[in-house]
């Protein structure tokens, strides 16, 4: 236990040098960003990290996201940061981007196995319109989340247990009939179809909790406050309340700790950034 909260405190040391660059970015360009999910959780209950999570989450609407991307192309130092997305790792599957740390590496159970760059990493999510009709919303669900699991099948993402399920072997064989840069154009086409209009409700459509949890009122994302987080500050939803009490229920509760997860971690290296004296 004391070995594994002090490998979780040096990622946390490392998180941080990931989201001050973010910040400084962001800052610059002048660029909307926000924490979400545990992050928020953790600047509003721990004043910082939740003691057992292992990685930082922010959110951007697409339009902030993809100026983001667009400037990481001559901001970041890609001597020390690596900036992945579904376009520049063919592998690499999902909807948002992750800033990885160069020279160490966090190995998960989901993506053991497949061919991407897997330096330790915090996660930027874009956020995208979802319609008002309830009907339009139900149907650009569906068809993201086919086109998302014959993406994820196709480039070998899921556990060895999942891998043994019928419905894998079955996406698996429809998979062979589309390229993986086929899947990733359909899929970003589906979730950004209602990125010029003005709608009452957004999604993080690779969040944790799935499309519909993670649909959100706009209000929510549109209105921020600087939150204390560690010996830093960072924005995040000002509604916290409100946002945290969706996803977690009494969010100052502290969960059983059968249940304080991480992202399935199976190895970590921390490459020249580990502490004198561990191997």
């Amino acid at each position: 236990m004391e070995d594994t909260q002090r490998i979780l405190d040096q990622m946390h040391g490392l998180h941080l040098i990931l989201a001050d660059e973010v910040k400084r970015i962001c800052d610059k360009h002048n660029i909307k960003y926000f924490m979400i999910a545990g992050t928020l959780l953790g600047a509003v209950r721990h004043k910082g990290f939740i003691p057992w999570d292992d990685d930082m989450d922010f959110g951007m609407l697409r339009q902030d996201y993809e100026k983001f991307i667009s400037v990481c192309e001559f901001e970041i130092d890609e001597s020390k940061f690596y900036l992945q997305t579904d376009k520049k790792d063919k592998f690499y599957t999902f909807n948002f981007a992750k800033l990885r740390l160069c020279g160490t590496r966090v190995l998960e159970g989901f993506s053991s196995k497949v061919n991407t760059n897997q330096g330790i990493y915090i996660d930027i999510f874009p956020i995208d319109n979802v319609p008002d009709s309830k009907i339009a919303a139900y149907f650009q669900f569906k068809r993201f989340w086919f086109y998302r699991s014959l993406l994820w099948v196709k480039c070998g993402y899921g556990s060895d247990a999942v891998k043994k399920k019928n419905s894998f072997r079955v996406a698996k064989f429809i998979s062979k009939f589309f390229s993986i840069k086929y899947l990733k154009k359909r899929k970003l086409k589906i979730i950004t179809k209602y990125k010029n209009k003005m709608t009452k409700k957004v999604v993080t459509s690779d969040g944790s909790y799935g499309l519909n949890k993670e649909t959100l009122d706009r209000t929510w994302v549109d209105t921020l406050k600087e939150y204390a987080f560690e010996d830093r500050q960072y924005p995040g939803v000002a509604d916290y309340n409100a946002y945290l009490s969706y996803f977690y229920g009494d969010y100052m509760q502290l969960p059983p700790e059968n249940d304080r997860n991480h992202h399935g971690r199976l190895e970590v290296d921390f490459g020249e950034y580990s502490i004198k004296g561990d191997k």
